[in-house]
């Protein structure tokens, strides 16, 4: 169900749910949401979007750059020449996603 996100009350009154997971969720209903209905595939964007809200909430607290450094530096520890792989080998088995419809681009 595109652009919508059910969370419990119970998952509300958590304490870093309005910090965290609220804005991955908002920000996964369109990207995440887009991503899946023209793959067919899962949700493919998990990464871009944590990646995304995450930044947005340190942009907030003014230490956007801080963050956006630490993950090239996390990903320059992880993948070396003998891990990488071009992204037609991943999971999805594409590098081109197929333009949406002028119905899907609202």
């Amino acid at each position: 169900m595109p652009t919508y996100t059910l969370l419990g009350q119970g998952v509300v009154r958590l304490p870093f749910i309005l910090e965290t997971s609220l804005g991955h969720e908002i920000s996964i209903n369109g990207s995440g949401t887009w991503f899946t209905s023209i793959t067919g595939r899962g949700t493919g964007a998990e990464g871009l979007t944590t990646y995304l809200a995450d930044h947005f909430f340190e942009e907030q607290k003014g230490k956007g750059f801080e963050y956006r450094k630490g993950a090239l530096i996390d990903y320059q520890s992880y993948v070396n020449r003998k891990n990488e792989f071009p992204l037609k080998d991943s999971a999805g088995g594409t590098t081109e996603l197929p333009r949406p419809s002028a119905m899907e681009r609202g």
